[in-house]
């Protein structure tokens, strides 16, 4: 059996004709507002996850569990490179997904090869899970940590 390690979103598509309460939402100008923080910490309504989740049956069949651990095929391997928009940012490596798709009939044994040892193995090379955390100025001239914005460039496997 393979393990996840999040949960399944519960997506109701039922029509509620009673009115629900409203769920919090925080509103960062509050902080620093005179009780702002009794306010908040004081309410009286409780949430109860367990019921989001009550409907859901947390066990995998065996025909979950063979399509979760069946062997993936280079034909699929194949469809999800060229599924790609080839405008994507280039790897580390300076290769695109373009690269990938044009000589696919190069490098696609080595693609498969690495895909199937994941799959089998369950580990993954760590220069290949690699994500560098960068900032973006949002002004011209900026002063202080909150003028930046911070992206995440993740490596991929096409």
């Amino acid at each position: 059996m393979v393990g996840v390690d999040h949960c399944p979103i519960l997506l109701d598509t039922e029509l509620k004709t009673e009115k629900s309460k409203r769920s919090f939402g925080f509103d960062s100008r509050w902080v620093g507002k005179e009780g702002c923080e009794e306010g908040i910490f004081s309410s009286n309504s409780v949430c109860h996850p367990q019921k989001a989740t009550q409907s859901v049956d947390h066990r995998v069949t065996k025909e979950m569990n063979l399509q979760l651990t069946r062997v993936v095929t280079s034909e699929e391997d194949k469809r999800a490179v060229f599924e790609m928009p080839v405008e994507k940012s280039p790897e580390p490596d300076g290769m695109t997904v373009l690269f990938f798709q044009s000589f696919w009939h190069i490098v696609s044994s080595d693609i498969v090869k690495g895909a199937d040892s994941f799959f089998f193995s369950s580990k993954l090379l760590h220069y290949v899970n690699h994500t560098h955390v960068c900032l973006i100025p949002k002004k011209t001239a900026p002063m202080s940590m909150s003028d930046f914005r911070p992206i995440s460039l993740c490596n991929i496997v096409p």
